[in-house]
């Protein structure tokens, strides 16, 4: 990779809102820095806005046994405590329990119980405001 983001040509003088969306890796410490400037037709400006990027939790796989318990493979931020929610209609969430990330991998059982087809689940890292969201 080269490390740039690029857009355009553009050919016209309309003013233009610029944006991007980053997805860290398993990898990421906790908050990776962007900086730096943007050219336009040789004006250097510096990026304006949010420059920080939170390590996100994911989904690595779910298996379902066949008494209906699922297992969840999450990966994240090594070292976190995982708070996993689920969900009926992703408005209102309820903890299920928690899963610590010792190595950047994490596995939670559900049981059968609450494991339920009709749920969405998500896990929240530590105080993360914003969580990953997955239905298996």
């Amino acid at each position: 990779m080269n490390r740039q983001v690029k857009w355009g040509p553009f050919f016209d003088n309309q003013p233009r809102e610029l944006t991007y969306q980053t997805t860290s890796s398993r990898d990421t410490a906790n908050e990776a820095l962007f900086a730096g400037p943007a050219s336009f037709d040789g004006n250097r400006v510096v990026i304006a806005g949010s420059r920080h990027v939170r390590a996100t939790v994911r989904l690595a796989s779910w298996k379902r046994s066949a008494n209906g318990d699922l297992t969840l493979t999450l990966h994240g931020r090594p070292g976190a405590e995982l708070t996993i929610e689920v969900s009926n209609d992703l408005q209102t969430w309820t903890a299920v329990g928690t899963a610590m990330n010792p190595d950047g991998e994490a596995i939670f059982q559900v049981p059968a119980s609450r494991a339920s087809a009709s749920r969405f689940f998500r896990a929240v890292a530590g105080t993360d405001s914003t969580p990953s969201h997955f239905r298996p």
